[in-house]
């Protein structure tokens, strides 16, 4: 099995914001804008009747988020988010894609959090969100609720 993620994740994170790299610009003390990005890649080598196959599973996320700052970015303040994304998952692994498919997941959601600044250029997050998800050939959207605790860097003034 030969696995790859970037950044660093579950095997096959498959909700509509997986562990993702992101970066916040802020053009005022209280907004940010920026883009969010993840990658991932699962080969298996599997033996069926005497011949070894390779499957592989991809998904590539991209999308973009905004953050309100009760407070000035550059300290510990709560923030109302927004973010939108789309995921693509491709792959020929038997169960999981029909041959050489492709879907994808679009979703939109909202979210607050907390941002503790611990030195001036390190911070620790922690978010709720709530995510509207549309999957391809599926006519009613799902829900999504989750937690999330991030680490970060801040570059600039």
């Amino acid at each position: 099995m030969t696995y790859t993620r970037l950044p660093s994740g579950a095997l096959f994170d498959i909700s509509s914001s997986p562990t993702a790299l992101y970066a916040l610009f802020y053009p005022t003390k209280q907004f940010g804008i920026g883009p969010e990005f993840s990658y991932g890649s699962t080969s298996v080598s599997v033996e069926y009747w005497g011949e070894r196959e390779t499957e592989t599973v991809s998904t590539l996320h991209l999308g973009g988020r905004a953050a309100v700052f009760l407070t000035d970015y550059a300290l510990s303040s709560p923030y109302l988010m927004g973010r939108a994304s789309l995921t693509q998952f491709s792959g020929e692994l038997d169960g999981f894609f029909y041959s050489d498919d492709t879907e994808s997941i679009t979703s939109v959601g909202i979210g607050v959090g907390y941002q503790f600044v611990i030195k001036p250029t390190f911070v620790l997050r922690f978010e709720g969100q709530y995510s509207r998800l549309m999957l391809t050939d599926e006519d009613d959207p799902l829900n999504e609720f989750s937690l999330r605790i991030g680490i970060g860097t801040q570059f600039g003034n």
